[in-house]
């Protein structure tokens, strides 16, 4: 199965709210539960406004070696 990495970074308003840190982690857990850990859930979190995401695909050593050796 694909494994895939999501960063998170604070905008202005997250900052802001710091502080409802707490409350912000328990809502990104329930959206992640509903989402079934998919990838809605990183934009549901960017629509809230207080964070940007950029997620990228995870590639474990193998799958990294078999692409680098389909390199030309």
């Amino acid at each position: 199965m694909a494994r895939y990495i999501t960063h998170i970074s604070f905008t202005e308003q997250g900052i802001k709210t710091i502080k409802d840190w707490d409350k912000r982690i328990a809502a990104t857990r329930e959206r992640f539960d509903r989402a079934g850990g998919k990838l809605r859930a990183a934009i549901e979190y960017g629509l809230a406004g207080n964070g940007r995401s950029r997620t990228m695909r995870a590639f474990t050593s193998e799958e990294t070696v078999r692409i680098v050796k389909q390199l030309g």
